[in-house]
Order: structure tokens, then C-alpha cells, then sequence
């Protein structure tokens, strides 16, 4: 491909054999190189991706392992990182806030944001707690919220950790009292 295009690069993963019959992925860079006027050489160099083809499994199967864990939950969740950015949450969450799925599905984070304070009958309350929490990254704490449906959900909050510091945090929600819709 690379000689017939005239490319002077080619970079692509692909699999070869081994001596044994296995296949090996690996990632394969094929350069033109002229060390003479019409003397073309290609070079072929080849890297072994073994190993990081078994860590993005193990990873994958990580990512899905934790995605039916958070599905699997009782409790409405989300998940956000230092910087408040939404990085998870399960389709209980979704629900109990009823967001639009278009807030979802474009990851307008600001948005879900502005639609949760307007769900809560005291958004400064709302706002000045969530700051309070934000202050403290290692901050454990339950509120009581109270919807402009009427209904009373607990909040429960955590820091998320990843080597025994703070990355994140975890909002887990629950109905205490139903709202009158």
C-alpha cells in the first residue's frame, strides 16, 4: 500500500505470526527511506502490543464490570470529578431527577446542574451546601432535600479515591417521602 501510494510513512496496527502459528498484535510502522537518488528502501519496524492489548481488555472488562455495579444499585447516582464535571451516573439518577435524555446524551453537564437546582424548592440552600461539600474534597456527609414535587430525598456524599487521594465524588440519592406528582 505504502509503495504503491508513494507515502513515506505508514503506521498501522496489525497481527503476525509467530514461529509457533500465534497471532501477535502489534503496532507496524513501514518507512520509505532513499539513501540514493532512486534507490528506495522500505524499513519495516514492528512493536510488540501484547501486553497492552491484555491491559485495554482487562480494562474493558473493568469499565463494564463497574457500569452493571452502578446500574445494579438501589440508589440514584452520580459521579463527579474534582472539577465537578459529570464522569458517571446510573439511569435511577436519570430518573428520580427526571432530566431529558438530550441533557444525557450531549453530556451538557452545566445543564443537568442548572435542572437539579431548579428541581429543589431551596436552589441557595441547594447552591450554598453543594459549595460547603465542594470546599472539603474528603467531606462524608447526608442531607435532606426537599423538591418542589414535594418530595424528600436523601443525599449521601463520599469522596471518590484512587490511591488514597481524592479524584472525585459520589452523590448517592434516595426517596425518603414521595412528592405529590
Amino acid at each position: 500500500v505504502a509503495a504503491k501510494g508513494g507515502a513515506a510513512q505508514l503506521l498501522s496496527e496489525s497481527f503476525v505470526a509467530r514461529f509457533d502459528g500465534e497471532a501477535v498484535p502489534v503496532l507496524r510502522r513501514v518507512s520509505r527511506v532513499e539513501p540514493a537518488p532512486g534507490n528506495a528502501l522500505w524499513i519495516v519496524a514492528l512493536v510488540d502490543r501484547s501486553e497492552s492489548v491484555r491491559a485495554e481488555s482487562a480494562l474493558a472488562t473493568s469499565v463494564a464490570e463497574l457500569a452493571a455495579t452502578l446500574e445494579s444499585m438501589a440508589d440514584a447516582v452520580l459521579v463527579v470529578d474534582l472539577a465537578g464535571n459529570i464522569r458517571n451516573f446510573n439511569r435511577r439518577f436519570a430518573a428520580l431527577w427526571d432530566l431529558p435524555e438530550e441533557m444525557l446524551v450531549l453530556h451538557a453537564d452545566d445543564a443537568v446542574f442548572d435542572w437539579l437546582r431548579g428541581r429543589v424548592e431551596s436552589p441557595a440552600e441547594y447552591e450554598r451546601r453543594l459549595a460547603e461539600i465542594e470546599r472539603d474534597p474528603a467531606l462524608r456527609a447526608t442531607d435532606t432535600l426537599r423538591l418542589r414535587s414535594g418530595a424528600l430525598l436523601e443525599r449521601t456524599t463520599a469522596p471518590q479515591l484512587a490511591r488514597g487521594r481524592p479524584i472525585g465524588r459520589v452523590f448517592t440519592y434516595r426517596i425518603v417521602a414521595a412528592g405529590a406528582d
